[in-house]
């Protein structure tokens, strides 16, 4: 959004401030977010009532105000609590986004997850994992009689051949053609 300018075209900018809104509201009711969805829903009312670059200065200043409520709310949110700190894994991401067991004080952000949602999330993979097996499987049992019909087709051609031409024989000949329907 910030990418934006006043010689972006008008449908583009348009465009992207719907999406823009559309996401936010999605993210907000998905995760319970009612200050998300506060801070989003009036630009709805923008976009139908003003044009276009006003809309996106209003947007500009509502992203710089979502900033703020959202790094209060993480504030709050990651504030650690004594009685959640059992029942909850906590994993630190480096710059390369990759997790480590140790926690540096260097870290850029914090992820608290509960124990249930990891092992519901784990149980989903491996259904997933053993799921996509026996597709592969299956696919490779199709594989094999396709391969079996199309030699079984292969081997009935010369007697479809040895049929078509007894056909035609009867066909041509006048006591074949009295016999045939």
């Amino acid at each position: 959004m910030e990418e934006l300018s006043a010689d972006t075209p008008e449908e583009i900018v348009r465009e992207c401030l719907e999406n823009f809104c559309a996401e936010c509201l999605f993210l907000g009711e998905t995760l319970d977010l009612v200050w998300l969805i506060e801070g989003v829903a009036p630009l709805e009312a923008v976009l139908e009532e003003t044009d276009t670059s006003a809309a996106l200065t209003w947007t500009l200043d509502a992203i710089a105000n979502l900033r703020t409520v959202r790094d209060q709310y993480l504030t709050v949110q990651l504030e650690p609590a004594e009685s959640k700190e059992a029942e909850d894994a906590v994993f630190d991401f480096a710059e390369d986004n990759t997790p480590h067991s140790s926690i540096p004080d260097t870290s850029l952000s914090h992820l608290r997850v509960p124990l249930k949602q990891l092992e519901e999330i784990t149980n989903t993979v491996e259904e997933l994992i053993l799921t996509q097996e026996r597709l592969r499987e299956q696919q490779q049992q199709l594989t094999q009689a396709n391969l079996s019909l199309g030699q079984l087709a292969h081997q009935f051609e010369p007697l479809r051949e040895q049929i078509q031409s007894f056909y035609d024989q009867l066909a041509i000949t006048p006591e074949g053609r009295q016999s045939l329907p």
